[in-house]
């Protein structure tokens, strides 16, 4: 992806920034750069929500998960239907533990992006993070049933 895509998109600096988590992302696949790319941010047209995913998701990194959630809070009110903004949020709330709010936003990522695999995924994985086996299966099934060659929930279920 070319820096002028990006910074058309999201601005100079974070531009660099977009650039640098990439980087990072690749080093560290299970990071939050990692679902930055995993997750598909075509919904988030507004630019001010752009900036402010980018920055909680850049916080989310860092590991400072107050000031995280705070910024993408704000990119959810700028933009309130983008998926990977609530995902995003999701994945903040898990790794502060608070499971009840990790899984309302995951659901609310599926629910406005159902053809988005990754959506599924996420939302089975937190509730096997959880400690809810029963509904993690049965959210592997509902990917199973969207997308029936997905190898990621077959071996889940296997």
């Amino acid at each position: 992806m070319e820096c002028t895509v990006l910074r058309r998109a999201l601005g100079r600096g974070a531009c660099t920034l977009a650039l640098v988590l990439l980087l990072v992302g690749t080093l560290a696949p299970q990071s939050a750069t990692a679902q930055f790319r995993a997750a598909d941010t075509t919904d988030i047209q507004d630019l001010r929500a752009r900036k402010l995913f980018v920055r909680g998701m850049t916080q989310t990194y860092l590991e400072d998960y107050e000031e995280a959630a705070a910024l993408l809070e704000r990119a959810l009110e700028a933009a309130p239907e983008g998926a990977a903004i609530l995902s995003a949020l999701a994945d903040v709330e898990a790794r502060r533990s608070n499971f009840s709010s990790a899984l309302y936003y995951a659901r609310e990522a599926r629910r406005r992006a159902p053809s988005t695999a990754y959506y599924h995924l996420e939302l089975a994985r937190l509730h096997r993070s959880a400690d809810q086996p029963r509904e993690a299966v049965a959210a592997y099934r509902r990917l199973l049933e969207r997308f029936p060659d997905n190898t990621t929930g077959r071996l889940a279920l296997a």
